[in-house]
């Protein structure tokens, strides 16, 4: 088919569909549009009620980063506080060992209670 011979089909299609439009009634064309009224209605009701789902699950979920938000920020303090807790420990363990290890020290040549008592 010839580009002038589709270009004519196309427009003796176009025609036709015009004529029979026309020979419509009009209750028929009132209908039809009724018809597709309600049924963009019912696509956009749709939509909006999947829009509003949506931003309420946008809205838990942003309530929930909050409240995770604030679980992590107290969790943060409460390891702060174990951190300087722990190094405090640490601090009296080392000073503790310190202490023994000289007391040791000035002790190891000093004759036992059980030495003595031998003697």
């Amino acid at each position: 088919m010839s580009f002038y011979s589709q270009n004519n089909f196309d427009l003796n299609t176009a025609l036709e569909e015009q004529i029979l439009l026309a020979l419509r009634s009009d209750s028929g064309v009132v209908n039809d549009s009724l018809v597709a009224s309600m049924q963009y209605a019912a696509s956009v009701t749709n939509l909006g009620q999947w829009l509003l789902a949506r931003s309420q699950e946008v809205e838990a979920l942003r309530s929930q980063v909050i409240i995770l938000r604030r679980r992590l920020n107290d969790a943060d303090k409460k390891l702060r506080r174990l951190e300087k807790s722990n190094k405090k420990l640490e601090e009296l363990v080392s000073a503790l060992q310190v202490h023994e290890e000289n007391t040791y020290e000035e002790h190891k040549d000093s004759p036992t209670d059980a030495q003595i008592l031998r003697h």
